[in-house]
């Protein structure tokens, strides 16, 4: 997912001309670069409000395994878990985290890992571990939060509420069987 594409969701929600023709490279108004520097902030707090509810973005790439592993340090982004590990064929093979590094019993091609994403520009791709969060539901809660700073509560609301539907709808529903208990 590029993070234009979101700001160009977001801008046609917002029905903005300018953003969309300066993201066309139609116009170079210091309005429409203000305007679409403060989507991309708000885009970037979306993000980051997704991570922290578990919505995880994720890499995957190659390593340089030596002497039983490979070094954390090495990896380009800072990994919150490590989700797998695979050889030259694609096939995952078993890890285990050792203090700096991680350690395979065969070698490593690469590693796909949650990270906690940085600042991101208009250029920047990223991907959700979950792939059904689409630049339109960014979108949404970069509209909801951008009608936040201009104290539109109202139109806030709707947004955020049509936000939280479509994550609602594309989460993972966990402990949906809660066994009944009896007390003695």
């Amino acid at each position: 997912m590029i993070i234009q594409k979101v700001i160009e969701n977001s801008a046609t929600m917002l029905d903005d001309q300018n953003v969309l023709d300066y993201l066309r490279g139609q116009t170079v108004s210091e309005q429409a670069i203000k305007q679409t520097d403060k989507l991309v902030r708000l885009a970037n707090l979306v993000i980051t409000e997704l991570t922290a509810m578990g919505f995880y973005t994720i890499c995957t790439q190659k390593v340089e395994w030596a002497n039983g592993g490979f070094k954390i340090a090495d990896l380009i982004n800072n990994p919150i878990e490590i989700l797998s590990v695979k050889d030259a064929f694609a096939s995952e093979i078993d890890f285990e985290i050792k203090g700096d590094g991680i350690s395979t019993n065969k070698i490593a091609d690469t590693v796909t890992y949650a990270y906690f994403v940085g600042n991101l520009d208009l250029s920047s791709e990223m991907e959700f571990e979950n792939k059904k969060i689409t630049e339109q539901i960014l979108a949404l809660g970069v509209v909801a939060e951008y009608y936040l700073t201009l104290c539109d509560f109202d139109s806030a609301c709707v947004y955020h509420d049509k936000y939280a539907e479509q994550l609602k709808k594309i989460s993972k529903v966990k402990n949906s069987w809660i066994k009944g208990r009896v007390w003695a």
